[in-house]
């Protein structure tokens, strides 16, 4: 249960900050800074999936989860 609750914080940050930088309160670089870290949980977290289904690990990055 602490993975989903994990994700929908992850998910809630990403989406704060994607409305913030599209309505222009912040610049790229201070998205791409306060992203950073949630970006780096989200890869590792995966990264762990992947190796334990022995599957090919895609990370994600800042602009696709801006999109």
């Amino acid at each position: 249960m602490a993975d989903l609750n994990e994700a929908v914080e992850n998910r809630e940050s990403i989406k704060y900050i994607k409305q913030r930088y599209l309505s222009g309160q912040i610049s790229r670089e201070q998205a791409k800074l306060e992203a950073s870290p949630i970006i780096y949980r989200i890869n590792k977290r995966q990264a762990e999936i992947s190796k334990k289904w022995n599957k090919k690990h895609y990370p994600i990055d800042f602009i696709s989860l801006m999109r």
